[in-house]
């Protein structure tokens, strides 16, 4: 294992089993992708696991992600609302 994965690893190992909104960012700190789970441990790891059968779109975002973060508890809802969403152009 790399030491990006390493440190993936420990990121998805950490995430709780909790309702949330995640963030999913590249290696200089992008935002390439924001979600919400009803569980974020379970939703945030399926991304990741080897079984996964992604379309090419999302095989290659996963393929991009360096961070998976949480936003402030606070700011989840602002952030999910000012966040690109797949074809809007932005």
């Amino acid at each position: 294992m790399d030491g990006a994965s390493e440190h993936l690893a420990a990121i998805l190992d950490a995430l709780p089993d909790t309702p949330g909104v995640y963030l999913h960012k590249d290696a200089e700190g992008r935002v390439l992708y924001v979600g919400k789970a009803k569980v974020l441990r379970q939703r945030v790891r399926s991304y990741f696991q080897p079984s996964a059968d992604h379309t090419p779109r999302i095989a290659a975002l996963v393929r991009q992600v360096r961070e998976a973060t949480r936003p402030a508890p606070a700011s989840a809802a602002v952030v999910q609302q000012a966040a690109p969403r797949p074809g809007d152009g932005r």
